[in-house]
Protein backbone atom coordinates (compact mmCIF):
# COMPACT_ATOMS: atom_id res chain seq x y z
CA UNK A 1 0.00 0.00 0.00
CA UNK A 2 1.43 3.36 -0.97
CA UNK A 3 0.20 6.42 0.86
CA UNK A 4 0.14 9.53 -1.25
CA UNK A 5 -0.87 12.85 0.25
CA UNK A 6 -0.39 16.53 -0.42
CA UNK A 7 1.62 17.02 2.75
CA UNK A 8 3.67 14.76 4.94
CA UNK A 9 5.28 16.51 7.88
CA UNK A 10 8.19 14.86 9.67
CA UNK A 11 10.37 15.96 12.55
CA UNK A 12 12.83 14.37 14.92
CA UNK A 13 11.50 13.98 18.48
CA UNK A 14 14.12 12.45 20.74
CA UNK A 15 15.26 9.28 19.02
CA UNK A 16 12.03 8.90 17.05
CA UNK A 17 10.81 10.38 13.83
CA UNK A 18 7.35 11.91 14.22
CA UNK A 19 5.52 11.65 10.91
CA UNK A 20 2.17 13.34 10.33
CA UNK A 21 0.06 12.04 7.46
CA UNK A 22 -3.33 13.58 6.81
CA UNK A 23 -3.67 14.68 10.44
CA UNK A 24 -2.61 11.32 11.93
CA UNK A 25 0.68 11.11 13.83
CA UNK A 26 3.06 8.13 13.77
CA UNK A 27 6.27 7.65 15.74
CA UNK A 28 8.92 5.67 13.87
CA UNK A 29 12.09 4.66 15.75
CA UNK A 30 15.06 5.93 13.75
CA UNK A 31 16.61 2.47 14.08
CA UNK A 32 14.08 1.33 11.48
CA UNK A 33 15.38 3.93 9.04
CA UNK A 34 18.85 2.67 8.01
CA UNK A 35 19.60 5.68 5.82
CA UNK A 36 18.34 8.26 8.30
CA UNK A 37 20.91 10.72 9.59
CA UNK A 38 19.83 13.12 12.30
CA UNK A 39 22.03 15.97 11.01
CA UNK A 40 20.32 16.11 7.64
CA UNK A 41 16.64 16.98 7.19
CA UNK A 42 14.35 14.76 5.18
CA UNK A 43 14.05 15.97 1.59
CA UNK A 44 10.84 17.79 0.78
CA UNK A 45 10.10 15.23 -1.95
CA UNK A 46 10.42 12.24 0.42
CA UNK A 47 7.68 9.65 0.19
CA UNK A 48 6.54 7.10 2.71
CA UNK A 49 6.01 3.57 1.47
CA UNK A 50 4.10 1.21 3.73
CA UNK A 51 4.11 -2.44 2.77
CA UNK A 52 1.47 -4.83 4.07
CA UNK A 53 3.97 -7.68 4.01
CA UNK A 54 7.64 -7.44 3.19
CA UNK A 55 8.42 -8.90 -0.22
CA UNK A 56 10.93 -11.72 -0.47
CA UNK A 57 13.25 -12.82 -3.23
CA UNK A 58 12.38 -16.04 -5.06
CA UNK A 59 15.30 -16.21 -7.49
CA UNK A 60 17.73 -14.08 -9.47
CA UNK A 61 18.90 -13.99 -13.07
CA UNK A 62 21.79 -11.84 -14.18
CA UNK A 63 22.08 -11.24 -17.92
CA UNK A 64 24.84 -9.34 -19.72
CA UNK A 65 22.87 -6.12 -19.25
CA UNK A 66 20.51 -6.45 -16.26
CA UNK A 67 20.04 -7.77 -12.76
CA UNK A 68 16.59 -9.40 -12.66
CA UNK A 69 15.20 -10.18 -9.22
CA UNK A 70 12.04 -12.27 -9.12
CA UNK A 71 9.94 -11.82 -5.99
CA UNK A 72 7.78 -14.50 -4.39
CA UNK A 73 4.66 -12.38 -5.00
CA UNK A 74 5.21 -12.55 -8.77
CA UNK A 75 6.85 -9.17 -9.31
CA UNK A 76 10.10 -8.68 -11.21
CA UNK A 77 12.61 -5.98 -10.29
CA UNK A 78 15.13 -5.16 -12.99
CA UNK A 79 18.16 -2.91 -12.67
CA UNK A 80 20.87 -2.08 -15.21
CA UNK A 81 23.96 -4.18 -14.65
CA UNK A 82 26.04 -1.01 -14.99
CA UNK A 83 24.74 -0.07 -11.52
CA UNK A 84 26.70 -2.98 -10.03
CA UNK A 85 30.31 -2.96 -11.32
CA UNK A 86 31.26 -6.25 -9.67
CA UNK A 87 28.41 -8.05 -11.42
CA UNK A 88 29.19 -6.26 -14.67
CA UNK A 89 32.82 -7.42 -14.57
CA UNK A 90 32.03 -10.96 -13.38
CA UNK A 91 31.98 -14.10 -15.45
CA UNK A 92 28.58 -15.67 -16.22
CA UNK A 93 29.42 -18.52 -13.82
CA UNK A 94 30.18 -16.04 -11.00
CA UNK A 95 26.93 -14.17 -11.68
CA UNK A 96 24.97 -17.42 -11.56
CA UNK A 97 26.36 -18.49 -8.16
CA UNK A 98 24.50 -16.48 -5.51
CA UNK A 99 22.94 -17.06 -2.09
CA UNK A 100 19.74 -15.61 -0.66
CA UNK A 101 20.26 -14.29 2.87
CA UNK A 102 18.32 -12.66 5.67
CA UNK A 103 14.95 -14.33 5.15
CA UNK A 104 15.32 -13.83 1.40
CA UNK A 105 15.88 -10.08 1.80
CA UNK A 106 19.40 -9.96 0.38
CA UNK A 107 21.45 -11.49 -2.46
CA UNK A 108 25.09 -12.43 -1.93
CA UNK A 109 27.64 -13.49 -4.55
CA UNK A 110 30.48 -15.18 -2.60
CA UNK A 111 33.04 -15.14 -5.43
CA UNK A 112 32.47 -11.42 -5.94
CA UNK A 113 31.97 -10.39 -2.30
CA UNK A 114 28.87 -8.54 -3.55
CA UNK A 115 25.78 -8.13 -1.37
CA UNK A 116 22.64 -6.38 -2.66
CA UNK A 117 19.75 -5.71 -0.33
CA UNK A 118 16.14 -5.97 -1.52
CA UNK A 119 15.34 -2.63 0.12
CA UNK A 120 18.04 -0.95 -1.99
CA UNK A 121 16.57 -2.52 -5.13
CA UNK A 122 13.09 -1.30 -4.23
CA UNK A 123 14.37 2.22 -3.59
CA UNK A 124 16.44 2.17 -6.79
CA UNK A 125 19.79 3.62 -7.68
CA UNK A 126 23.29 2.38 -8.38
CA UNK A 127 25.75 0.80 -5.99
CA UNK A 128 27.44 3.24 -3.62
CA UNK A 129 30.81 1.52 -4.04
CA UNK A 130 33.47 4.00 -5.11
CA UNK A 131 35.98 3.64 -7.93
CA UNK A 132 38.93 3.10 -5.57
CA UNK A 133 37.17 0.14 -3.97
CA UNK A 134 36.39 -1.40 -7.38
CA UNK A 135 40.01 -0.88 -8.42
CA UNK A 136 41.28 -2.69 -5.29
CA UNK A 137 38.82 -5.51 -5.93
CA UNK A 138 39.99 -5.85 -9.55
CA UNK A 139 43.63 -5.94 -8.42
CA UNK A 140 42.90 -8.69 -5.90
CA UNK A 141 41.14 -10.71 -8.62
CA UNK A 142 44.13 -10.36 -10.92
CA UNK A 143 46.47 -11.51 -8.14
CA UNK A 144 44.27 -14.57 -7.50
CA UNK A 145 44.46 -15.64 -11.15
CA UNK A 146 48.22 -14.99 -11.47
Amino acid sequence: MHISTETINAQLVGEDLLVEIEGEQYFIPTGFLPNFHRDYPLPSHAELLILRTPPTIDHVHVSDSALNVYLTDGRLLAAPLAWYPRLLLATPAERHHYELRGDQQSIYWPALDEDIDLEALLIGGPSCENAASISRWLQSRQQETA
